[in-house]
């Protein structure tokens, strides 16, 4: 089963076409309602609450605008090594959160799929509220000369409804720093047969690097400087994964590196990135 996600927006994009390729939809139920009658990207209000707190001293000197790039992604369930290509979109709010669009595709053996994320981010750090459409190719049977697939799709739609910060600090990180964070975040999704809706807690532990170095080490197209962060992110205090991460401080953003944990690992190849003139 593939870990599940809190935050990035492409990890919401490999994760839904990983589990369209592995069929896994099932425990069925019906949407409660607040997933058919509200905004998708609303904020739980008590949420909305501490992120205006956290975000009353946040400043962006160089916005981005795009990436794009892609993933490997292995995992143990995999037929091979996936690659998901991304495009991401960042618009800044006048609340200091951040609204990303998504679009992307993989590939594996015998199965490929296509997924469009819309998410409204803490500084990239954690999703608040978030959507995805997804459909995929899956194989059905290993038949030669190739398997015979059958087209899946799905709408995963999230919410963080509870908050919970040790530092206020964690979109403005100083080197040498640590912070933490516990969210409990609800999803729903929706297979082309089935359904799941569930809630899960996820912790997030960071600590940052001492030094900042250039940005552009970590492609040539970004901005001023970085500050590596590692994370352990322990979902329902079982399921544990080591996060690598570089804070773009001109922009205020988290940009997701690479992933080890559990049954899968993955990293990231950024190709380019677009600022705000």
């Amino acid at each position: 089963m593939v870990t599940t996600r809190a935050a990035l927006r492409f990890r919401r994009l490999s994760h839904a076409l990983i589990w369209l390729s592995l069929g896994l939809v099932s425990a069925c139920s019906t949407p409660p309602p607040q997933w058919t009658n509200e905004n998708p990207l609303a904020l739980a209000p008590p949420v909305a609450e501490s992120v205006a707190a956290l975000l009353k001293d946040y400043r962006v000197r160089s916005p981005l605008i795009a990436i794009s790039g892609t993933e490997a992604i292995d995992h143990i369930s995999n037929f091979g090594l996936v690659v998901a290509t991304f495009r991401t979109s960042y618009a800044l709010q006048n609340n200091g959160l951040w609204a990303t669009a998504t679009t992307g595709s993989m590939s594996g053996v015998g199965s490929a799929g296509s997924a469009v994320t819309s998410e409204i981010s803490l500084c990239g750090l954690l999703s608040l509220a978030g959507m995805t459409q997804a459909a995929s190719e899956v194989p059905v049977l290993p038949t030669l000369p190739g398997p015979i697939t059958a087209t899946e799709n799905l709408t995963w739609r999230s919410r963080t409804t509870a908050l919970q910060t040790a530092s206020p600090n964690i979109c403005s990180p100083t080197s040498g720093s640590a912070f933490s964070l516990r969210a409990v975040i609800e999803e729903y999704r929706k297979g082309t047969v089935l359904a799941l809706t569930r809630s899960r807690t996820v912790e997030l532990a960071c600590n940052v690097g001492a030094e900042a170095k250039p940005a552009s080490r970590l492609a040539g197209w970004f901005r001023g400087a970085a500050l590596a962060v590692h994370c352990t992110r322990t979902t329902n205090a079982e399921d544990r994964e080591q996060l690598e991460y570089a804070f773009l401080i001109d922009s205020g953003l988290y940009v997701l590196l690479a992933q080890t944990g559990g049954v899968q690992s993955s990293k990231m190849h950024f190709d380019r990135a677009d600022y705000r003139d």
